[in-house]
């Protein structure tokens, strides 16, 4: 059975849709959901990151709790902040790097995933969430962090130090096809011939 269903969704979606801010009183800190309401079904809300370096793409390829073979960076709306901001602050606490024209691509989709699929900090929020609503922003990579910097900002440590700049042509067929229109739109498909290049030397 499939643990997560992809679904791609009109970018006009959003400004039809409900948002409401929820405040969690978590074990390690507390925090603010942001919560999409469509249809009657309710979403967390959240932004995750494509960062370019030249013909690469970073992602941690590994397989996390929902199934998925590789995430990006990113994480849930905030209130007092815009998707935008959020997006650039969870590139530098779980990446460690900072990152220069970022940008929505305009790409949005909606991940239903199965209850008994749901970690425990999701499920012990109190809230029936279908699963998650994400807008693809992406941004090419400027510099690293000095790790100290921002290693106490971020309890999950996974994705800088297992994250990797792989070349797209390699991870091309892993990638979801959110993932791939919003390369292609935003970068066109020449990135992807120009990292076939680099990467195996010509067609």
């Amino acid at each position: 059975m499939e643990k997560v269903k992809i679904e791609l969704v009109d970018y006009m979606v959003i400004s039809n849709a409900d948002i409401v801010y929820k405040k969690t009183f978590g074990e390690q800190q507390d925090f603010t959901n942001a919560i999409i309401n469509i249809d009657g079904k309710l979403y967390r809300y959240r932004g995750e990151c494509l960062v370019i370096k030249g013909t690469k793409v970073f992602i941690l390829k590994d397989k996390n709790w929902h199934g998925m073979e590789y995430s990006l960076p990113g994480g849930g709306a905030e209130e007092e902040k815009s998707l935008k901001e959020q997006v650039a602050e969870e590139v530098k606490e779980e990446a460690a790097m900072i990152v220069s024209n970022l940008e929505s691509t305009g790409v949005q989709y909606i991940a239903h995933i199965l209850k008994e699929m749901q970690p425990d900090w999701l499920k012990n929020q109190g809230i029936d969430y279908e699963g998650f609503f994400t807008e693809i922003f992406i941004a090419d990579y400027q510099n690293d962090l000095n790790i100290e910097v921002t290693n106490t900002q971020d309890i999950d440590h996974t994705m800088r130090e297992k994250g990797r700049f792989f070349e797209i042509i390699d991870v091309w067929g892993l990638l979801r096809e959110p993932h791939k229109i919003a390369i292609e739109k935003m970068r066109g498909r020449k990135i992807i011939k120009k990292s076939f290049n680099e990467a195996y030397g010509g067609f």
